[in-house]
C-alpha cells in the first residue's frame, strides 16, 4: 500500500515540476528532494525519468479513453454535436458526463470543435 501512494507521489509531484519548469529542466534528483525521498526511493519506483514521463502519459491516456469513445458515440449518433441547438446542449452535456473532470475540458472541446480551454497539465 505504501509503495502505491509512494509512486503516486512521485507522479504528482513530476507532473507538478515539469508544467511549472519544463521536462528538461527537472531531473529525477529534483523530484526525490522535492518529496523528502531519498534518490534511490524514487528510483526503486521509476528508474528513470522516461518512465515518469511513461506513466503520466498512460494516465492521462486511461483518464481520457471514456470522454474519446463518448466523443465517438455522440458524433455517430449525431454528428460532431452541431445538430439542433435543442438537441446539442443535450447530447454534449451527457456525454461530456462520462469524462474524467481532469480531462473535461478537452472532451467538450472533442465534441463541439471547439478550443480546448483551462486544460490541466
Amino acid at each position: 500500500m505504501a509503495a502505491a501512494k509512494t509512486r503516486d507521489r512521485i507522479l504528482e509531484a513530476a507532473l507538478r515540476l515539469f508544467n511549472e519548469d519544463g521536462l528538461p529542466a527537472v531531473s529525477t534528483h529534483r523530484i526525490a528532494a522535492e518529496l523528502g525521498i531519498s534518490p534511490g526511493n524514487l528510483h526503486y519506483h521509476f528508474r528513470s525519468k522516461r518512465l515518469i514521463v511513461g506513466w503520466l502519459f498512460r494516465r492521462y491516456e486511461d483518464r481520457l479513453a471514456p470522454c474519446l469513445a463518448a466523443a465517438a458515440s455522440a458524433r455517430l449518433r449525431t454528428g460532431p454535436c452541431r445538430v439542433s441547438r435543442y438537441a446539442r446542449p443535450r447530447v454534449c452535456a451527457a456525454a461530456t458526463a462520462r469524462c474524467s473532470p481532469a480531462v473535461g475540458p478537452v472532451c467538450s472541446a472533442l465534441l463541439t470543435g471547439a478550443e480546448p480551454t483551462g486544460v490541466p497539465g
